[in-house]
């Protein structure tokens, strides 16, 4: 069907609110849930009522067109009626501040699904926001759209190389289901990204908090990181937190000199 479950999408909609981006590309436009959001709460909710207004590039990208009908031309700017990855590979770095890829990735050969991914990442400029079904149990074959079959299991674990923000939740069917946020944080900000997440998972903190620590580290202000951390977080990991950025410094500073 052209929709998924409403599970997760408060986490992620916190996590896009708290960036408020300019622009938003929503892969697999569906019966538009994604732009109502982002059109409602990134336009409407400050005031802009009327699409005249509007001030937030919103845009989508659907391959099945008999999906498409006048509400969803209404909310999205442009609608591009192709394959996902044809229209990921004309888009270059930075293209939008943020890349909604809900309930898509599993629609994809598991190969072709991380090619995916990493040209998200790379053509989002502030994050991109995963929905997706986890564990085993999801495959089946589309109806009337072959687009809509599942291709590809996946587990919360695929992901840890990234680093994202995260939660998961149990479908009363008993399947797992999460919600996944990824901002560009570079190989040398791997290991304080992989701590300060791991404190996080830990403490239940705000999707706001959550966003800011992580879009900290992806802009290397190491002040304002430690700054934040001592607030979210209490004396003994702030202690170990000091130490990890101390030592991702020097680090830094050596590879900087080779």
């Amino acid at each position: 069907m052209p929709t998924s479950a409403f599970v997760m999408d408060e986490r992620a909609l916190s996590w896009l609110l708290y960036a408020a981006p300019t622009s938003v590309l929503d892969l697999g436009v569906g019966f538009g849930k994604w732009g109502f959001y982002c059109r409602l709460y990134l336009d409407v909710f400050p005031g802009r009522v009327a699409k005249a207004d509007w001030r937030v590039r919103i845009d989508g990208v659907e391959a099945f067109p008999a999906y498409l009908q006048a509400h969803q031309r209404h909310l999205y700017d442009r609608i591009f009626e192709e394959n996902i990855y044809d229209v990921l590979q004309r888009l270059g770095p930075g293209s939008y501040d943020a890349i909604i890829v809900g309930d898509v990735l599993e629609h994809f050969e598991k190969t072709r699904a991380w090619d995916v991914l990493h040209r998200c990442l790379s053509c989002a400029e502030k994050m991109v926001l995963l929905k997706i079904p986890l564990g085993s149990g999801w495959l089946r074959e589309g109806t009337e759209n072959e687009l809509e079959a599942h291709l590809s299991e996946w587990e919360l674990d695929d992901f840890a190389a990234f680093e994202p923000a995260y939660e998961v939740r149990k479908l009363a069917t008993g399947n797992d289901y999460g919600a996944l946020m990824f901002l560009p944080v570079t190989a040398r900000q791997s290991r304080l990204a992989r701590l300060i997440s791991a404190r996080l998972r830990g403490a239940a903190v705000e999707a706001a908090a959550e966003y800011r620590v992580l879009e900290l580290i992806a802009g290397r202000n190491a002040d304002r990181l430690l700054a934040v951390a001592r607030h979210l977080l209490h004396s003994a990991s702030v202690a170990e937190l000091s130490r990890a950025l101390a030592e991702v410094t020097r680090n830094s500073a050596a590879a900087a000199d080779t």
